[in-house]
């Protein structure tokens, strides 16, 4: 009886995410935005580089579909999905007039259909490095050789 005193004891209840909602998408660098050793380590010298979003769904995307694009240090990047867009499983995400500065960035996307909205997707730990490494010659130590030693 409630009106004895007695309270209804609450539940916490943990939520994963929006039943509605699309399953999160992945998200990777454009290989040749990845100008590090490999086109799959996630570094690059470009200060405005390409992503891919990727949707499980089986309709792909759908035209009006939102893909968000999230990157430390820039404001979200809000992307609708088109008419000739939809029904790829793939989309292209550009940084358009946001360039990144040196160092880390994280990066992730949401996809939102119908008002409602996946968990985010994998993080790409992009690093972004636009300062060339510097060569420089040991002087003296050879010579009269025929070789030279060069330091990194």
């Amino acid at each position: 009886m409630l009106g004895t005193g007695l309270s209804i004891p609450q539940v916490a209840c943990r939520s994963k995410g929006d039943p509605l909602a699309p399953a999160a998408p992945t998200l990777d660098l454009v290989a040749a935005s990845d100008t590090g050793s490999s086109s799959t380590d996630d570094i690059t010298n470009d200060t405005t580089p390409d992503f891919y979003g990727s949707t499980t769904d089986p309709s792909g995307w759908l035209e009006n579909d939102v893909v968000t694009l999230y990157v430390t240090g820039i404001a979200p990047i809000v992307h609708t999905i088109t008419a000739g867009e939809a029904g790829s499983g793939t989309v292209s995400l550009g940084l358009g007039a946001s360039p990144l500065s040196d160092g880390n960035h994280s990066t992730y996307i949401t996809h939102a259909r119908g008002g409602h909205t996946s968990l985010a997707s994998n993080t790409v730990a992009l690093v972004v490095d636009t300062v060339a490494p510097t060569l420089s010659a040991a002087s003296g130590s050879d010579a009269g050789s025929n070789t030279a030693s060069i330091s990194v």
